[in-house]
């Protein structure tokens, strides 16, 4: 058994890149970002800690479970700034 996906904050992407130490996450399939602004610099660290996953931005209401998102296919080119939702 093991997670496939990750959901975290951009703040969050930081820390476990920092705290992998060089590790990767080779099964892990996707990384939702959600709760403030996902940089370019976030879609890279979480590209080098899982390398074949999908990156995808989330933003939306708790209370109305709104949702929009975008997705990153590993190999896609970075963004600039700020990823778009």
């Amino acid at each position: 058994s093991h997670a496939q996906t990750v959901t975290c904050t951009p703040s969050f992407v930081d820390a476990l890149h920092r705290a992998a130490r060089g590790a990767t996450l080779p099964r892990v399939e996707r990384i939702v970002t959600t709760g403030e602004p996902i940089q370019a610099r976030h879609v890279r660290l979480a590209r080098e800690l899982a390398p074949g996953a999908v990156i995808t931005n989330w933003v939306g209401s708790t209370e109305t479970l709104a949702i929009a998102s975008h997705d990153m296919p590993p190999g896609a080119p970075l963004p600039r700034g700020v990823v778009p939702v």
